[in-house]
């Protein structure tokens, strides 16, 4: 799939080397990738783990972290930004109709200040990772800091 590069690292995903199929087979994994971690992490966002009497809110930690490494690693693995993208957007857009009262009335994010930042912290973020441009490699001469 991907060749070895120079440095022994695996290259990216060369998205415009794939087939039809392919390019839509990524490009759905990913949206489907972030639509789960969008789903997951505001279903955890409010986790807590009671040390003695001591709560420790590592929800909203573990889903920004969750959230963010997907839509890194994507933008790492793959060489173009449409499955980035695809996969920032089913993220956001899970985070958001999460905030829409259901026809019962209930919300999954509520009016809590960690609500809200997960809410609208982590479409602006998925975002943020998707527009954010790809630097080229370049390889240092031999000898060269």
């Amino acid at each position: 799939m991907s060749e070895p590069a120079a440095d022994g690292l695996s290259a990216p995903i060369r998205f415009a080397d794939l087939d039809r199929p392919g390019r839509v087979l990524l490009t759905a994994l990913a949206g489907v990738l972030g639509a789960a971690a969008g789903l997951l992490g505001t279903l955890q966002h409010l986790a807590v783990l009671e040390i003695g009497a001591v709560p420790i809110r590592f929800g909203i930690a573990l889903a920004f972290a969750v959230g963010l490494l997907l839509l890194v690693g994507l933008r790492g693995t793959i060489d173009a930004r449409l499955p980035v993208v695809v996969a920032a957007v089913c993220l956001g857009v899970v985070v958001v109709a999460a905030q829409l009262p259901s026809p019962a009335g209930t919300v999954l994010i509520g009016v809590e200040a960690l609500s809200q930042v997960w809410g609208f912290g982590m479409p602006v973020l998925a975002l943020l990772v998707a527009a954010w441009p790809r630097f080229a490699h370049t390889p240092r001469p031999d000898g060269g800091v």
